[in-house]
């Protein structure tokens, strides 16, 4: 990552224009976003993971 974003500094024409996130509510926008992102991953991984953990103790099966 740190080689890609060194390339896209020094590229004529980058694919990644690096200088949007020296303003600021650009960086924090995508890092909210990002934030976001993560804590709706994580809460549908929890709570696919609790319902499954309930089914399984519904149907008797003890681990």
């Amino acid at each position: 990552m740190v080689v890609f974003i060194r390339r896209q500094v020094r590229l004529e024409t980058p694919l990644l224009d690096v200088g949007l996130f020296k303003g600021r509510v650009f960086t924090v926008a995508i890092l909210t976003g990002l934030f976001s992102l993560l804590v709706w991953s994580a809460i549908a991984y929890l709570s696919m993971t609790y319902s499954g953990n309930k089914t399984k103790s519904a149907s008797g099966a003890s681990f």
